[in-house]
């Protein structure tokens, strides 16, 4: 089928944009070793160009991921209309997290610039991570139209995704494995962790995250292969995050627990505006957690194993053989 306007204007986007992002994080990575960081106190000497080197890393990953994606759109390739279905939810939720973010977090004062600046500094902000998330929605519109996915050898009709899953749950399995293999970065620094409302740090605190990552990759592998156990790993993993949330901010000692997370974050130091932005950002990343647990509950039946047939086992036995004349 010949390929729409809107398929190719988005196929010269991608590339354009995963273009870009190429560009900007190889001259990163080629400053990071030109310019060294300086370094960060009670940190090794190379941590902070570790981590510079890994966003990085994230950031070419995901420019390979759109080039790839691009070609594909040009191909009129399934695969791409679905992994631009993925791109386009997860740049619509995380816009649109932005965009609540900045409305109810409080900017730091700063000296020289007027109180209605930095009141004009955040509308400009939720209004500019606003306008992507609308774009990201009418991007997944778009894609799911019946026209489009008739380009793309869907008949028109809509149908599971990948490897007969459901678009959510690629998206929540990637979540989780990407999410685990971030988190191993965790594992190996100082960081503090919270657990349902209490601050670990030290080596508690990296046996949590290291056996986190273990449990959330698992997850995220087995959802993928639509393994029913890690349907209720996964759920298990948001109603921790939920919970952890909501004792972090009802528990008494609030303000304690904060200064206990901020001093084992190196440079950071609590104050009155940081613990002002602490608890909307514990309660938008609580809500947030509530929307994977959700599709996770209304997907169920993807997990669900194939019937053979109303015969049971007859459909596995070979037909009879014919009556003898």
């Amino acid at each position: 089928m010949k390929r729409s306007l809107g398929v190719t204007l988005s196929a010269v986007a991608a590339g354009l944009g995963s273009g870009l992002l190429a560009l900007l994080g190889t001259i990163a990575v080629v400053s990071t070793y030109l310019v060294p960081p300086p370094p960060t106190p009670g940190m090794p000497p190379i941590f902070m160009q570790v981590v510079l080197v890994v966003g990085c890393l994230i950031l070419l990953g995901l420019a390979g991921w759109g080039m790839a994606t691009a070609a594909g759109l040009f191909r009129l390739k399934t695969w791409a209309r679905w992994s631009m279905l993925t791109f386009c939810a997860l740049w619509t939720l995380f816009t649109l997290a932005a965009a609540l973010m900045i409305s109810v977090i409080p900017l730091p004062p700063t000296p020289g610039l007027p109180a209605d600046a930095v009141g004009s500094i955040k509308i400009f902000v939720g209004v500019f991570y606003g306008l992507q998330a609308i774009l990201g929605g009418v991007w997944l519109f778009y894609f799911n139209r019946p026209s489009v996915r008739a380009q793309f050898g869907g008949g028109g009709a809509p149908g599971p995704g990948p490897g007969g899953r459901p678009l959510s749950i690629s998206i929540i399995a990637w979540l989780l494995i990407v999410g685990g293999v971030s988190t191993i970065l965790f594992s190996i620094l100082p960081f503090p962790a919270t657990v349902l409302g209490m601050v670990f740090t030290g080596w508690a605190g990296r046996l949590f995250y290291l056996g986190y990552s273990v449990i959330s990759i698992t997850a995220g592998v087995g959802m993928l292969r639509l393994r029913p156990a890690s349907r209720i790993a996964a759920i298990v993993i948001f109603i921790h995050a939920i919970l952890n949330s909501l004792l972090m901010v009802a528990l008494p000692g609030l303000p304690e627990r904060l200064a206990a997370v901020y001093a084992g974050f190196p440079g950071l130091q609590p104050s009155q505006m940081s613990l002002a932005a602490a608890v909307p950002s514990i309660l938008m990343g609580m809500v947030f957690s509530a929307i994977p647990l959700w599709f996770l509950v209304v997907r169920r039946a993807a997990f669900d194993p194939p019937v053979a047939g109303p015969g049971g086992l007859e459909p596995l036995l070979p037909p009879p053989l014919p009556p003898l004349e």
